[in-house]
């Protein structure tokens, strides 16, 4: 499923944030661009849940695997996933989609 205008807008106006261990049902993905704090211009990824709720982040490792989840939600109407915390080599966290 295609995110709409309205999706589109709810995540960049409302969106709720991404934790460890939060289960979700994704019905539709998407980006967008933006520009952070700094001036520069970061990719957001957009997912949504089968409740409506509207997730975004700016994790490069989520925002990498969003086309192969856009590919199972086409192909199964949905994606159950689970949020997971990991750390890099050099120390930094970074958020992870598992399906489950």
């Amino acid at each position: 499923m295609e995110l709409t205008k309205r999706d589109l807008y709810n995540a960049k106006n409302g969106s709720n944030k991404l934790e460890n261990g939060l289960e979700i049902t994704l019905v539709g993905v998407g980006k967008y661009t933006d520009t952070n704090t700094n001036g520069e211009q970061v990719e957001v990824t957009v997912l949504k849940a089968d409740n409506g709720d509207i997730y975004t982040t700016i994790s490069n490792t989520i925002g990498a695997s969003i086309d192969m989840l856009s590919d199972i939600i086409a192909d199964d109407g949905k994606a159950d996933v689970i949020v997971k915390t990991k750390k890099s080599a050099s120390g930094r966290d970074y958020f992870q989609l598992v399906l489950k």
